[in-house]
């Protein structure tokens, strides 16, 4: 190859067919027998004898690469899908949350409420401070009730009990 270009030479004592493929003849030093076009290339025919062909080659054309999405798409997507989850999954514990409370007597949901704003843990007698109005023995009976239904737990820690939501 010289100049971008390259040269074939050849001493061939038969008859000789070429096929060049992708390629442009610029010089050939005699008439060939035949010269005919292919899918992509040139076919020649050549007589017995010293031949020198001058070509250039041009590289076949790389189909395009398939689209790829980029990664910031990629990741938009995916950050688009934890959103939406995130959401419905607030969505469905507000409603479960506020069913949960409708389920309870006005004064068992004002307790779980006053339990879940301290952190989920209170003693008994911070609830009887708290909620002077219902007598000693009947916020007894109510914590027990929430405890059999399985909303909240009931431990002694000393000479006091604890009462934690579950």
């Amino acid at each position: 190859m010289e100049y971008g270009l390259w040269t074939l030479k050849v001493s061939t004592p038969f008859n000789t067919t070429i096929i060049l493929s992708n390629a442009t003849i610029i010089y050939i030093n005699m008439a060939p027998e035949k010269i005919r076009s292919t899918d992509g290339g040139i076919e020649l025919n050549l007589y017995p004898g010293e031949w020198e062909i001058s070509y250039s080659y041009e590289a076949p054309a790389k189909p395009p690469a398939p689209h790829k999405p980029s990664d910031q798409l990629l990741y938009y997507a995916i950050v688009g899908a934890c959103i939406i989850c995130v959401s419905i999954l607030a969505v469905l514990y507000i409603i479960r949350r506020r069913k949960t409370l409708k389920e309870f007597s006005g004064e068992e949901a004002e307790i779980l409420k006053y339990i879940r704003e301290r952190g989920g843990r209170v003693l008994e007698a911070e609830l009887r401070e708290r909620f002077p109005h219902i007598p000693r023995t009947s916020m007894w009976r109510l914590i027990r009730r929430l405890e059999k239904r399985g909303v909240v737990q009931v431990r002694k820690v000393g000479l006091q009990n604890v009462v934690e939501l579950k």
